[in-house]
């Protein structure tokens, strides 16, 4: 996981190729905090984390108002939209719906 920031958030979305996972977070957000332990057991999928408290323009941008969310992109574009804690089962789920 490799954590990302306003300054480039979107040079690493547009030149990651295939599946991307963008978990935006906060830090005082109890299941984000489960959520990370979660984002650990999943397989072919690039994850990228946003801290929404330190990228509040990033978190606009991609209109994030409730936590955690996480955003898929393949290819650079954004193809699905989860809210909330979620299994690594479901997660996995999603991300090879893409591949």
């Amino acid at each position: 996981m490799l954590q990302l920031n306003e300054a480039n958030f979107h040079e690493n979305i547009q030149n990651t190729e295939g599946v991307v996972l963008v978990d935006f977070y906060a830090d005082w957000c109890g299941p984000c905090r489960m959520l990370s332990e979660v984002l650990e057991e999943l397989e072919s999928v690039t994850i990228y984390k946003i801290d929404t408290e330190e990228s509040k323009n990033i978190a606009t941008e991609f209109k994030v108002s409730a936590l955690p969310s996480v955003v898929f992109f393949k290819d650079g574009k954004e193809v699905e939209r989860l809210i909330g804690l979620r299994s690594a089962r479901d997660l996995q789920r999603v991300i090879n719906s893409f591949i």
